[in-house]
């Protein structure tokens, strides 16, 4: 019988649409590292890295350092980073410090903010969207692409000092 109720789910031109509870990050965790997800998501703790995800609420004793790529974003805690999203809710408990660039933006009387805040279109967040999205060139795996960018090959010159400088400073 649960199959045959799927089946007919799908048969029918009405789109099926799941509540998931927000996955949450409480506030005596401390993750080191990005997250990345389709869903919602809920931070009471402390990030210290990116998160993508579809909407993202950060309460009052959240805390994260990094990039946050999201749809919907709801600041009660602190940002310290970039933020690009297509709408921006910041409470009066919030603090930002960095860059947002958004939609549609909400800020609250006592709320603090330190940073460019740039209005995007929704075209922009189409365009600029792509470059999020993993390009690989068509007929090399991915492992055959360095981090650098550059395709390795037998005729390439030798690095020149500046670029083993910069080498040994990101090690």
């Amino acid at each position: 019988m649960v199959f045959k109720k799927k089946e007919a789910a799908k048969s029918s031109s009405q789109m099926v649409i799941r509540k998931e509870p927000p996955s949450i990050i409480s506030a005596d965790l401390h993750i080191k590292g990005d997250i990345e997800g389709d869903g919602v998501l809920h931070v009471d703790g402390r990030v210290d890295g990116n998160i993508r995800c579809e909407k993202l609420t950060i309460g009052e004793s959240g805390q994260v350092e990094g990039e946050i790529v999201t749809t919907s974003l709801t600041l009660l805690g602190m940002i310290t980073g970039t933020v690009r999203a297509r709408t921006v809710r910041m409470m009066e408990t919030a603090h930002m410090i960095g860059d947002v660039a958004h939609e549609k933006i909400e800020i609250q009387a006592g709320a603090i903010v330190n940073g460019l805040y740039k209005h995007l279109k929704q075209e922009d967040f189409e365009k600029r969207g792509e470059r999020f999205k993993d390009v690989t060139l068509p007929g090399l795996p991915k492992s055959s692409i360095p981090r650098n960018g550059k395709a390795r090959d037998s005729t390439s010159r030798p690095p020149s000092s500046k670029e083993q400088t910069a080498k040994a400073y990101h090690a």
